[in-house]
């Protein structure tokens, strides 16, 4: 996500495409997260929305595609010797779930290494300042 300030608020039910949100990790990826020193311990991440329920997402080579669309490449490392989680997916987007992904940056970490999100796991919109 751009540098800067950011207006939080409460989502609003359902997510669109665009949105910018905010989100706590589930306790697995927030592990993985602080264990390489991506995350602190009481802080949560940004990403924007990218895949909604309905929508279908599908791992094909290295490129992840939403509707048939080419959207992320997805990289093996994130640095020499050291693997990325590679997520390997081909489904449509079930209730309550969504794609957050941040393609400004292309070594992001975001849902094209570590999956969907569950809806209850996002707690607020952003907005920059």
């Amino acid at each position: 996500m751009p540098i800067g300030w950011y207006w939080a608020s409460p989502i609003k039910l359902p997510l669109k495409h665009g949105e910018a949100v905010l989100f706590t990790p589930p306790k697995k990826l927030k592990d993985y997260l602080i264990q390489h020193d991506w995350l602190g311990q009481s802080m949560s991440m940004m990403k924007q929305v990218y895949g909604v329920p309905g929508d279908f997402i599908c791992r094909r080579g290295d490129w992840l595609f939403i509707n048939d669309k080419k959207t992320a490449y997805i990289q093996q490392d994130y640095a020499p010797g050291k693997p990325l989680p590679q997520w390997r997916v081909c489904e449509v987007i079930a209730k309550n779930h969504y794609l957050l992904l941040a393609l400004r940056v292309s070594n992001s970490f975001d849902g094209r290494y570590f999956g969907l999100i569950e809806q209850k796991q996002i707690f607020a919109k952003v907005t920059q300042l």
